[in-house]
Parts: structure tokens; C-alpha cells; sequence
């Protein structure tokens, strides 16, 4: 069964459809932070990889005690990030100097930039949360960057978001070098204040959940450069990009030479961490590039055409954003999401809730045993174990049921290709192909 869900996603926030392969994911560790903490990461060796940091988790798993819905929790709070994210930079741009108009239009060009509205505002997912932590950190150090407690909430926010995810560091990174060259003091005193709140943050989970968090943010990534996202996502950004981009000629002007740093920054770290299968770090370059696009508004010569312009660009974002957003979704059914649901080697099932436990016996209502998938979460799997084990699986007929995508790794030339042919057959096709295995393996 299926149903076509149109629009923004923030008029989907209860929809009991899956909006991403991530969904389910994260759904599983939101349940599993708000009833059993031990399940969030997983032994060493284990099918089942968490590489994100907890503290996402928690607050959607304090909304889930409400909702009953792990799925819904965290939509409800990507929703309330995305607009106080928004806000945030509307109220920074102005500290910098931009008029109410300009600012304005700086949370206008965040909110409308691609992904943000229609796939990230209501979507199960840590990245708008990031994103407004840095947002506040931003407009805490903007209002008062030589208070000593301004400059500690600001590190404080920081450091919360690298807890959601390790690759907020754009902010963090732009403001240390804005401060190095003006305020070297309070440069160190961020500097000093994050080290402690991670150090803080690092030695709770060390003793609460028990994990080594070093060794599950950074297991290996595999570089891709065709996961790179920044043609689609520059051909609604340019403008923006360029005005930030073009502050960089105000020398003598510090708050323009922030907004030019954080832009190019958080660019380059939004194009390098994509290749590495990160999920979402263009969010960050919208946000620097429409907080760039206010302060250029204010400092530069505006001609007849720069509102016009940059309307456009608003409008031409949104609207790229919902061609990419729309379409159909299965009712149960983008298998990626459901990883989490699959058992292995007599491991406790997994914890299940609401839209959760009803997509689950939506996709497997006729299979039984384990299932596998490569895009649970992307970059999850990749890099995680040798190759040799999942050849070995494939050999021993572990899953009963494997969902591919048409784009996975798997695909040739991988040399796990033939490995899984020879032991699976395509069963049907929808949301990726469907494998099932061959009661006799095809001959090397």
C-alpha cells in the first residue's frame, strides 16, 4: 500500500509514513534512551552500528514519554528546532548589524534553503537540533563577546551540539578564528570553556552508559565523492554564498569578517563531510550563508535589484526543496528504516513503539528470522567490519531477506557483489531490490 504525502513536512509531523531511511533509526535509540540506555550502543562486533552521539536521544526521548510515539517525538522536535533555529539567525544577523528587514530575510533564505523546510523542519532526525544549539551558541557570544558568562553559555551551547552530532563544527571553528584576531582573550576563554564541557559531557557517558564515545563517533568512513551534494544545493545558494563570500574585502570591519569565515567554513566542511556519508552538513553552510547574505545587505551597496535577487532565491530554494521533498511514500515501507527492527544471533529484540512496531509487521508481515539492509543510516555499515564477514554471512544464508538500494556499495564493482548473487535472488522490487536466498548457491 501506498500513499502520496505533498508539501512541507511540518504538515506531516504525525503521519504515520516514513519520510527517510533514517527514521527508524533514530527512532529506535529515542525509545532506547527514554526506557533502556544499556541498548543505545552496541557491543563491538554486533550487525548493528551507533556512531552518533546520545544527547539527541535523551530530549526526544523525554518528548516520547508524552507522545508514546519514538517517531513522532522526534519530528516534533526537528519541528521546534527548525524554527528557533530560524529565529536564532534572524537575531544574530541583527546583532551584526542588519536591519529588521535584512534579518528577517536572513531567517527567511535559512528556513527556505534545500532540505531545511520540507525535509528536515518535521523529519526523525538530530540535525536540526545541532543546528539550533549552534544557532543560540551564535547569539550568545554575538551579544556580549567579552562576557565572561555570555562566552561560557555560548561555549556551552557549542559543545551540546557536537553531543547531537560530531559535525557541527563549523560555528565553534569560525568564531574561534573571529575571536583569535580580535579578541584573543575571549578566544581562549571558548576555547577553554568547551574543552571543560566536553571533558564534562565525555566522562558522564563514560560513567552513565558506560561507552568509550571516542571510538563510536570515529569507526571508519568510506570517501564517496559522488555523495557530495553541493551542485544541487549551489544551484539555489550561489547568491548567498557569493555575497558572504564578498565581505571577506572588509577588513577592517570584524563582524562582516566572521560572516565571510563561517560561510567559506562551513562550505568546505559541509562538501568534505558529505563525501564521508555524513548526513545533513550542507544545513550548516544555509545557515552561514544567510546570515552572510543579511550582514552583505547591511555593509554593501544595495542596487534595485538585490532584494528581488535574493526573494528569488528564497523562493527558488523552497521550491527545489519541495521537488526533492514530495513524492510517494510507502505506508510501511522504506525498508532502510527498519534495520534496527531486524534480530540476529538470538540478540534481545529491540525496543519498539508506535509507527515503529506497525511499519515493522507492515515490511515483514510474511517474513520471519533476520533481515539485512546497507543504508540503515548512512555511514552506519560503511567501513565498520572486513568484508570477509559479510561474505560470510551471505555464504551462510544469515539474512532471510536483504533490502539493497540501487546506489549501495554492494553494487559492482564491489567485490561483495558476486559473493551475494551467488546466495541471493531478487524477489521483487519497490523501495530498492528485495533479496531473498537461493535454496542452491550458484557455482563460483
Amino acid at each position: 500500500m501506498r500513499c502520496s504525502v505533498s508539501g512541507p513536512n511540518f504538515f506531516t509531523i504525525t503521519a504515520h509514513t516514513l519520510k527517510d531511511s533514517s527514521e527508524g533509526w533514530n527512532a529506535y535509540h529515542i525509545a532506547a534512551a527514554a526506557h533502556q540506555p544499556g541498548l543505545l550502543y552496541p557491543a563491538e562486533g554486533s550487525l548493528f552500528v551507533n556512531n552518533d552521539p546520545p544527547l539527541s536521544f535523551f530530549l526526544a526521548g523525554l518528548i516520547e514519554r508524552f507522545t508514546t510515539d519514538a517517531i513522532i517525538a522526534g519530528r516534533i522536535l526537528a519541528f521546534l528546532s527548525t524554527i528557533g533555529t530560524g529565529i536564532a539567525i534572524g537575531l544574530a544577523a541583527c546583532l551584526m548589524g542588519a536591519g529588521k528587514l535584512q534579518s528577517l530575510l536572513a531567517a527567511i533564505l535559512f528556513w527556505a534553503a534545500p532540505w531545511v523546510i520540507v525535509h528536515y523542519s518535521a523529519l526523525n532526525d538530530p540535525q536540526m537540533l545541532g543546528n539550533f544549539l549552534d544557532a543560540v551558541g551564535l547569539v550568545l557570544i554575538l551579544r556580549s563577546p567579552r562576557n565572561l558568562v555570555f562566552i561560557a553559555l555560548s561555549a556551552l551551547f557549542l559543545t551540546a551540539a557536537l553531543f547531537v552530532k560530531p559535525l557541527f563544527l563549523g560555528p565553534p571553528l569560525a568564531l574561534s578564528i573571529w575571536l583569535f584576531v580580535y579578541e584573543r582573550r575571549s578566544a581562549l576563554l571558548l576555547a577553554g570553556f568547551g574543552f571543560v564541557f566536553a571533558a564534562i559531557g565525555y566522562g558522564f557517558e563514560f560513567f552513565t552508559l558506560h561507552i568509550e564515545l571516542l571510538s563510536q563517533l570515529f569507526s571508519p568512513r568510506v570517501f564517496a565523492w559522488s555523495a557530495i551534494p553541493p551542485g544541487q544545493w549551489l544551484a539555489v545558494e550561489v547568491l548567498p554564498l557569493l555575497a558572504s563570500l564578498s565581505l571577506f574585502r572588509l577588513k577592517k570591519d570584524g563582524l562582516a569578517f566572521f560572516a565571510a569565515v563561517y560561510a567559506a567554513l562551513a562550505f568546505g566542511l559541509g562538501v568534505v563531510l558529505s563525501a564521508f556519508g555524513s548526513t545533513g552538513p550542507m544545513i550548516d553552510a544555509g545557515m552561514a550563508v544567510a546570515l552572510g547574505a543579511a550582514v552583505f545587505l547591511a555593509r554593501g551597496p544595495v542596487t534595485g535589484w538585490t532584494y528581488p535577487a535574493l526573494g528569488f532565491t528564497a523562493a527558488a530554494g523552497a521550491g527545489f526543496s519541495a521537488g526533492l521533498g514530495t513524492g510517494p511514500l510507502a505506508a510501511g515501507g522504506d525498508g532502510t528504516a527498519l534495520c534496527h527492527q531486524f534480530r540476529h544471533n538470538g540478540d534481545q529484540a529491540p525496543l519498539r513503539s508506535g509507527a515503529v512496531r506497525d511499519l515493522d509487521a507492515l515490511l515483514l508481515g510474511v517474513k520471519t528470522g533476520r533481515g539485512g539492509c546497507d543504508q540503515s543510516h548512512p555511514g552506519h555499515w560503511q567501513g565498520r567490519r572486513p568484508g570477509s564477514d559479510l561474505t560470510h554471512l551471505f555464504e551462510s544464508h544469515y539474512f532471510s531477506m536483504i533490502q539493497l538500494q540501487t546506489n549501495s556499495a554492494l553494487m559492482p564493482p564491489s567485490p561483495l557483489w558476486l559473493p551475494l548473487v551467488r546466495n541471493y535472488y531478487l524477489e521483487h522490487q519497490g523501495n530498492g531490490l528485495f533479496l531473498i536466498p537461493r535454496f542452491e548457491p550458484i557455482r563460483r
